[in-house]
């Protein structure tokens, strides 16, 4: 289920350990984008189609948690799981962090085997996710088509009703009709 072409983009704003996290994840056989920094994670995000991001939650300019909500705020972007991977461990910045739309969250240091295992579950995830918003979708043009074959089948009912009661007071008149030509009225 990894691989497959999909891609993440890794964002921190130091270079050795941006390069660490981009190594790791490519061993998963993704493709990474790196971003230095937050503007440059968002400008990576507006032009490419990422699956999952790695964020750092301090970084200059805009920060992990101000990227995690470009990027949910995007269409379609609450798919697109992000991990944000940092030093902070309180209490509180994790919640904040949650609270923003991160996916998951990871404290440095951290081994390398439990970033790709959180990576390869939030990419399970989506996977998941946009399996079942596609059957959604297929599921409601059925329904759709259902309705309107019920309204069809209704419509043609009422008409084959309405010509029968209709029908059937004409039938009279029209052999009344017949009977006082036959009388000679």
């Amino acid at each position: 289920m990894t691989g497959e072409n999909k891609s993440v983009l890794v964002a921190d704003d130091d270079a050795d350990i941006r390069a660490m996290i981009a190594s790791c994840i490519s061993m998963l056989d993704l493709r990474v984008y790196e971003a230095a920094d937050g503007s440059q994670a968002i400008d990576i995000v507006d032009s490419e189609e990422i699956d999952l991001a790695v964020l750092d939650y301090m970084m200059p300019g805009k920060d992990g948690l101000q990227v995690c909500q470009h990027i949910k705020n995007l269409r379609g972007g609450i798919y697109i799981p992000v991990i944000l991977l940092t030093a902070r461990d309180g209490l509180g910045d994790k919640v904040r962090a949650f609270s923003k739309g991160a996916d998951d969250y990871l404290t440095k240091p951290f081994h390398y085997e439990e970033l790709q295992a959180r990576v390869r579950v939030q990419l399970r995830l989506r996977d998941l996710n946009t399996a079942l918003l596609a059957k959604n979708q297929e599921l409601e043009t059925a329904q759709k088509k259902i309705v309107e074959q019920e309204r069809q089948l209704v419509a043609s009912q009422l008409a084959g009703t309405t010509s029968h009661n209709l029908g059937q007071p004409l039938s009279a008149i029209l052999l009344n009709c017949h009977l006082l030509d036959k009388l000679n009225f």
